[in-house]
């Protein structure tokens, strides 16, 4: 079924991309140009993945990519208002879902770039064996997005309602806007631990307990071209590079899960 899924998420992609290409050349609309600029609105938990790849974006095509990064939805409040963003990447498929359906997307460019894990992390030492632990005085704070704002936040929430202790630990948890700020709080000694993204915490060099999986709905990234897109042959381009082997392998590197199996 993954597999299946995979091939329909590229088959997809490419045939939109195919007909924006030959729009573009026929019809006289935008043409991916070198030295253009594109900007990406993408979920916080990728500011140190991003910029990665595009930098080698830019020497691979000569545009420049700008980024700015946020809880997704935040950006999914922006884009819905009409927003000029080239692309959007998204840590949470839900809410490029509802962009598609209201109409504020281009269909057929939306596809799954990755899948995240949550993660409780901690400054120093051993972190907690179970979340149940979590309702002990050794841990007066605890620190995560915003549920209702960023995925890894509903991700908490429903790892903490499945072991039958939200009750307790939300009342001393310490919400950020998205998980850039509750890193922060993190290093700044503000909270005790803190869910974060794997690949976030692996990045930053904190030591972590992996979440079960099977306690939280799926982590789906996905990206997709606003139809307020001022540059969107740009978006496009950026897309196709983050889904090709290069981005793949930066995505895997910095240990996201690709859809076609891949991480490291």
């Amino acid at each position: 079924m993954k597999d299946e899924r995979s091939t329909e998420i590229r088959l997809t992609f490419a045939l939109f991309l195919t007909g924006m290409l030959l729009g573009s050349i026929g019809c006289g609309g935008p043409e991916k140009a070198p030295g253009t600029q594109v900007h990406v609105a993408a979920a916080s938990s990728l500011q140190f993945v991003l910029p990665e790849i595009g930098t080698f974006y830019q020497l691979s095509t000569g545009n420049r990519v700008t980024f700015s990064f946020a809880a997704s939805g935040s950006i999914y409040r922006q884009v819905s208002r009409g927003a000029p963003i080239d692309l959007f990447c998204s840590a949470d498929s839900r809410f490029v879902r509802e962009l598609e359906a209201a109409g504020h997307t281009y269909p057929g460019s939306s596809a799954t770039y990755a899948f995240g894990r949550l993660v409780l992390a901690l400054n120093s030492g051993s972190g907690p064996v179970n979340l149940a632990e979590l309702t002990s005085a050794a841990y007066p704070d605890v620190g995560m997005a915003n549920p209702d704002l960023a995925p890894y936040g509903r991700a908490a929430k429903e790892a903490l309602i499945a072991a039958g202790v939200w009750e307790s630990v939300s009342e001393k948890a310490v919400f950020g806007e998205n998980v850039a700020q509750v890193l922060a709080y993190l290093t700044r000694e503000n909270v005790s631990c803190a869910f974060l993204p794997h690949h976030l915490a692996r990045w930053k060099e904190l030591g972590f307990t992996e979440v079960d999986p099977s306690l939280y709905n799926p982590i789906e990234h996905v990206l997709v071209v606003p139809e307020s897109a001022g540059n969107r042959s740009g978006g496009m381009s950026f897309a196709e590079f983050v889904l090709s082997p290069k981005g793949r392998g930066i995505l895997q590197n910095h240990g996201l899960r690709t859809p076609d199996g891949g991480e490291r």
